[in-house]
Protein backbone atom coordinates (compact mmCIF):
# COMPACT_ATOMS: atom_id res chain seq x y z
CA UNK A 1 0.00 0.00 0.00
CA UNK A 2 2.69 2.46 0.61
CA UNK A 3 3.93 2.25 -2.62
CA UNK A 4 0.69 3.43 -4.21
CA UNK A 5 0.57 6.57 -1.88
CA UNK A 6 1.44 9.01 -4.65
CA UNK A 7 -1.57 7.18 -7.34
CA UNK A 8 -4.71 7.47 -5.98
CA UNK A 9 -6.40 4.79 -8.31
CA UNK A 10 -3.47 2.15 -6.71
CA UNK A 11 -3.86 3.23 -3.36
CA UNK A 12 -7.70 2.32 -3.91
CA UNK A 13 -6.73 -1.07 -4.97
CA UNK A 14 -4.62 -1.43 -1.98
CA UNK A 15 -7.44 -0.54 0.18
CA UNK A 16 -9.95 -2.77 -1.17
CA UNK A 17 -7.43 -5.74 -1.36
CA UNK A 18 -6.57 -4.71 2.48
CA UNK A 19 -10.35 -4.73 3.64
CA UNK A 20 -11.34 -8.10 1.94
CA UNK A 21 -8.18 -9.01 3.51
CA UNK A 22 -9.81 -8.31 6.93
CA UNK A 23 -13.20 -9.36 6.13
CA UNK A 24 -12.13 -12.78 4.07
CA UNK A 25 -10.11 -13.67 7.27
CA UNK A 26 -13.74 -13.28 9.36
CA UNK A 27 -14.72 -16.87 7.25
CA UNK A 28 -18.54 -15.04 7.98
CA UNK A 29 -20.39 -15.35 4.55
CA UNK A 30 -23.27 -13.25 5.27
CA UNK A 31 -20.88 -11.15 6.78
CA UNK A 32 -18.64 -10.58 3.68
CA UNK A 33 -22.16 -10.02 1.54
CA UNK A 34 -23.03 -7.48 3.90
CA UNK A 35 -19.28 -5.11 3.68
CA UNK A 36 -18.84 -6.41 -0.11
CA UNK A 37 -21.91 -3.88 -0.68
CA UNK A 38 -20.95 -1.07 1.69
CA UNK A 39 -17.16 -1.17 0.42
CA UNK A 40 -18.75 -0.24 -3.14
CA UNK A 41 -20.71 2.56 -1.87
CA UNK A 42 -17.63 3.97 0.21
CA UNK A 43 -14.96 3.42 -2.72
CA UNK A 44 -16.28 6.53 -3.99
CA UNK A 45 -16.30 8.62 -0.41
CA UNK A 46 -12.62 6.76 0.13
CA UNK A 47 -11.39 9.10 -3.23
CA UNK A 48 -12.72 12.25 -2.47
CA UNK A 49 -11.14 11.90 0.67
CA UNK A 50 -7.93 10.99 -0.97
CA UNK A 51 -7.97 13.69 -2.94
CA UNK A 52 -7.14 16.36 0.06
CA UNK A 53 -3.13 16.46 -0.16
CA UNK A 54 -1.38 14.88 2.05
CA UNK A 55 -4.36 12.50 2.46
CA UNK A 56 -2.92 9.72 1.17
CA UNK A 57 0.36 9.41 3.27
CA UNK A 58 -1.56 9.99 6.28
CA UNK A 59 -4.17 7.38 5.25
CA UNK A 60 -1.36 4.80 4.93
CA UNK A 61 0.10 5.29 8.01
CA UNK A 62 -2.94 4.48 9.59
CA UNK A 63 -3.67 1.45 7.95
CA UNK A 64 -0.29 0.38 8.56
CA UNK A 65 -0.68 1.30 12.41
CA UNK A 66 -4.24 -0.66 12.18
CA UNK A 67 -2.00 -3.52 10.94
CA UNK A 68 0.31 -3.46 13.80
CA UNK A 69 -2.42 -3.50 16.44
CA UNK A 70 -4.09 -6.34 15.33
CA UNK A 71 -0.30 -8.45 14.51
CA UNK A 72 -0.18 -7.48 17.69
CA UNK A 73 -3.47 -8.95 18.61
CA UNK A 74 -4.69 -5.71 20.08
CA UNK A 75 -7.98 -5.70 19.48
CA UNK A 76 -8.88 -2.63 21.99
CA UNK A 77 -6.04 -0.44 20.27
CA UNK A 78 -6.80 -1.78 16.80
CA UNK A 79 -10.76 -0.91 17.14
CA UNK A 80 -10.10 2.74 18.20
CA UNK A 81 -7.51 3.35 15.68
CA UNK A 82 -9.99 1.88 12.88
CA UNK A 83 -12.75 4.73 14.70
CA UNK A 84 -9.76 7.38 13.92
CA UNK A 85 -9.05 6.42 10.12
CA UNK A 86 -12.81 6.59 9.47
CA UNK A 87 -13.12 9.98 11.26
CA UNK A 88 -10.06 11.17 9.51
CA UNK A 89 -11.67 10.24 6.45
CA UNK A 90 -14.76 11.69 6.82
CA UNK A 91 -12.95 15.03 8.37
CA UNK A 92 -11.53 15.02 4.82
CA UNK A 93 -14.13 14.04 2.07
CA UNK A 94 -16.75 16.01 3.63
CA UNK A 95 -15.77 19.88 3.00
CA UNK A 96 -15.30 18.57 -0.75
CA UNK A 97 -18.74 16.40 -0.63
CA UNK A 98 -20.10 19.88 1.05
CA UNK A 99 -18.65 22.12 -1.82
Amino acid sequence: MEAAVDDIRALLAAKVEFYEALINGTRNIELKQLLDTITRRVTAVRAVSLSKPGRPKESVAEVQEICAAAIAADADLAERLCREHVKNAAAAALPRLNG
